[in-house]
């Protein structure tokens, strides 16, 4: 099995839940949105970016500080967040 993480949980709901609404700031911008949850306009091109690559982008905004030593258990926790809400 993999190694367990020493990455204690996220605080997602601490100060005013500032990580949810930074997430979702991030979640909501264009070039992270169509690979997430597709186009809005039929004619529009697709980026080719993975989803996992707009999650690596997203955790290394959002945790900047523990990205490197923690990079897998941090994109599995945005994805995982992401996936309670969608």
């Amino acid at each position: 099995m993999g190694e367990k993480s020493s990455l204690p949980p996220i605080a997602w709901a601490a100060n005013d839940g500032h990580l949810i609404l930074w997430l979702i700031d991030l979640i909501q911008e264009h070039e992270n949105f169509i690979v997430l949850f597709g186009k809005k306009d039929p004619k529009e091109n697709t980026s080719g970016e993975s989803k996992v690559a707009v999650y690596t982008r997203i955790a290394q905004k959002l945790f900047s500080d523990d990205f490197e030593q923690h990079h897998k258990t941090l994109v599995n926790r945005i994805k995982s967040k992401v996936d309670e809400y969608v």
